[in-house]
């Protein structure tokens, strides 16, 4: 089992009151993507940082996507494109 990503992410945080709804956050979302999941999440950034999100997950047409919305100000943060291949579930 690893455990050195939970090791070193685990800390004690600050988590907002003042955020967007998951309403508003919706609204910010491509039409034609089909909702099936959604809830808060805390996602890395590339500058070593972490933003509060909505994630929504969602098929458009033949592809599933995860897209984060920031829960802070409703920027589009990062859209991941699903692929599940018979070695597991990759993101791009």
């Amino acid at each position: 089992m690893e455990s050195a990503g939970y090791l070193n992410c685990h800390e004690v945080r600050n988590i907002s009151k003042n955020i967007i709804s998951q309403e508003e956050a919706k609204e910010k979302l491509n039409k034609k993507i089909e909702i099936s999941s959604q809830k808060l999440a805390i996602i890395p950034t590339e500058y070593n940082t972490e933003i509060l999100c909505w994630e929504f997950t969602g098929k458009a047409g033949d592809n599933e996507f995860l897209v984060y919305i920031n829960a802070e100000n409703g920027k589009e943060e990062d859209i991941l494109m699903i692929i599940n291949t018979p070695n597991g579930t990759l993101t791009t």
